[in-house]
C-alpha cells in the first residue's frame, strides 16, 4: 500500500508534513523511513526528539537505529547504555522486534497466544502477581496500548488480545472485571469477549449505562459487526434518539464522520447535523449535493456546541 502511494505523497506532501501526518503512529513512520519516503534530516531529527518529550523516551529508543549517527561516540554509548538498562538483552534482534511491533516480554507473549499452561506455570515459578500491570515496551507500536502503557493490567491485555482462557484464569483468581473491559474487548474485535462482559454483568466505562462510548470506540476502530450488535442489543435507543436529535458531538452518525467509517454511513441524509458534519469534516461532495437538492436550508439556526 506504502508502495502504491509513494508517488502521491512524495508529489503533494513535503518531508515535514509527511512527518507529521504519521508521528502518532511510528510503526508506520518506521517502515516510510525505511523506504527513504521520509528522510532524516536534521528537522526530523528534532521533531522526533521532541515527540519523545509528550510520548517517553520509548518513541526516542524506537528509532534508535535512525538517529543515533545524530550523536558523536561517547554519546551514543550513554545512550545504549540507558537502552541496555531496559533490558540486557534488548538490542538481541531489534531489529525484527521494531518490525512485530509488539510488546516483546515472554508473559505478554504468552497472553497473546492465550497460553494458559505455559501462563499457569510461568506467574507460579516467579511469583509474579497476575494483578500487576504491563511492562512497558520500546517496541509496543498499537496505539491504544501505547496511550494506556504502563496502566494496562493482564486481565486487560488478555481482553485486547481475545484471550479467553487467560482471563477466564484471571477471574478464577478474584481480579476485578473493570468497565475498561469494554475498550480492550473492543479494540481486541472478539465477539466471545464481549459475550463474557454481558453474561458477568460487567459495566460499561464511564458508567455509561447507554453504551455509548463502547459504540464511538467500535465506530472508531471500524469494527463494524461490534458496533452494529452495540446498537442493536445494549444502546440505550432513547437516549441514543435524543442524541441524534439534539447532542451535535456524541452520536452515531459523528462518530461515522470523524473516523471516516463509510460502511456505517446512514442511508438517508435527513438527520439536521449532515450537513455540518460534511462540511466541518471536508465532505465536499456531499456538501455540493445535499446543497443542490434543496437537503438543507442555510438560513436555519442550529445551536451547537463542538467541544468534545
Amino acid at each position: 500500500l506504502l508502495n502504491y502511494l509513494r508517488p502521491c505523497m512524495e508529489q503533494f506532501f513535503s518531508n515535514e508534513e509527511l512527518f507529521f501526518l504519521f508521528r502518532n503512529n511510528k510503526w508506520i513512520l518506521l517502515l516510510l523511513i525505511q523506504k527513504d519516503i521520509i528522510i532524516i534530516d536534521d528537522f526530523i531529527f528534532g521533531q522526533i526528539i521532541k515527540t519523545s518529550h509528550s510520548k517517553g523516551k520509548e518513541y526516542f529508543f524506537y528509532f534508535w537505529t535512525e538517529i543515533k549517527s545524530f550523536y558523536n561516540f561517547k554519546n551514543q554509548l550513554l545512550f545504549e547504555e540507558e537502552l541496555l538498562s531496559y533490558d540486557s538483552n534488548i538490542l538481541h534482534n531489534f531489529e525484527e522486534k521494531r518490525k512485530i511491533g509488539e510488546n516483546e516480554s515472554y508473559i505478554c507473549e504468552l497472553i497473546r497466544n492465550d497460553s494458559i499452561d505455559e501462563f499457569i506455570t510461568y506467574v507460579s515459578q516467579t511469583n509474579t502477581p497476575i494483578s500487576q500491570t504491563i511492562k512497558r515496551s520500546i517496541f509496543e507500536t498499537n496505539p491504544f496500548l501505547l496511550k494506556n502503557q504502563g496502566k494496562t493490567t493482564y486481565i486487560e491485555y488478555a481482553a485486547f488480545f481475545g484471550s479467553i482462557q487467560i482471563l477466564q484464569y484471571l477471574r478464577l483468581n478474584d481480579i476485578e472485571l473493570k468497565p475498561s473491559l469494554w475498550l480492550y474487548s473492543i479494540h481486541g474485535e472478539n465477539a466471545e469477549m464481549i459475550h463474557f462482559l454481558e453474561q458477568n454483568r460487567v459495566s460499561p466505562p464511564e458508567n455509561d449505562k447507554s453504551y455509548e462510548k463502547c459504540l464511538e470506540e467500535a465506530i472508531k476502530c471500524h469494527h463494524n459487526n461490534i458496533a452494529v450488535y452495540i446498537q442493536s442489543n445494549l444502546l440505550n435507543e432513547r437516549i441514543e434518539s435524543n442524541n441524534l436529535q439534539n447532542n451535535f458531538n456524541k452520536n452515531s452518525i459523528s462518530y461515522c464522520f470523524h473516523y471516516l467509517n463509510f460502511e456505517l454511513f446512514p442511508e438517508a441524509f435527513d438527520n439536521k447535523y449532515i450537513f455540518y458534519y460534511a462540511c466541518r469534516y471536508g465532505f465536499l461532495n456531499l456538501v455540493e449535493f445535499l446543497y443542490e437538492n434543496n437537503e438543507i436550508n442555510l438560513k436555519e439556526k442550529i445551536k451547537i456546541d463542538i467541544q468534545k
